[in-house]
């Protein structure tokens, strides 16, 4: 399921088997800061209190330019992940391109599988699976749009990392990047709290 209202929807039913009524205390971060913005508005049109939500790290949701990747191949998605990867663990996933389009989908996986293993960022235990799930994810979430409505939320704070990854805001429209909220001012109905 790649449709965020969906989602949303989903995560508010499982939340509230444990948690019938709010105030709910909601937090997200990349696609999942996402989610909860929309969970944030589906649960205060259904009645209930949002009294806060809380996102790490990531930019609103906005129009994308998507041509860029729209017509990747697996070996392109491979590389940019192992990229995001890399740099997030200050490691070197040696992956190269024309390496991988000498193999199949199962022996891309498992190159990319392999040079993890080797820099210590994942354990057999984990296996194939977790990595071919993760590429997956990346890919349909790289791709999906998601227009909020004009709602706010009564409490919202933004996380924000000191120093950001070379390319963390490429694609995020250039008045958000100077934006210290990066967008999310919108969605509150008072000032965000910036951390």
């Amino acid at each position: 399921i790649m449709d965020i209202h969906e989602i949303a929807r989903l995560n508010i039913k499982a939340i509230q088997t444990i948690q019938s009524d709010g105030p709910y205390q909601l937090c997200g971060h990349s696609f999942g800061s996402w989610v909860a913005l929309e969970m944030a508005f589906q649960l205060q049109e259904a009645g209930h209190q949002v009294s806060q939500l809380i996102i790490l790290d990531t930019g609103i949701p906005s129009e994308k330019d998507l041509s860029r990747i729209s017509n990747w191949d697996d070996c392109e998605w491979l590389i940019l992940v192992s990229k995001i990867i890399g740099d997030t663990y200050n490691k070197t996933l040696n992956l190269k391109l024309e390496e991988l389009r000498e193999l199949n989908w199962e022996g891309q996986i498992d190159l990319l599988f392999s040079e993890m293993k080797a820099n210590d960022l994942i354990e057999d235990a984990s296996g194939i699976e977790e990595v071919r799930s993760l590429v997956e994810m990346y890919k349909a979430q790289a791709q999906t749009m998601y227009t909020p409505r004009a709602l706010k939320v009564p409490n919202l704070a933004l996380i924000r990392a000191k120093t950001l990854l070379d390319g963390f805001l490429d694609g995020m429209p250039a008045e958000l990047q100077n934006d210290p909220f990066w967008g999310w001012g919108q969605f509150s109905q008072s000032m965000p709290r910036l951390e």
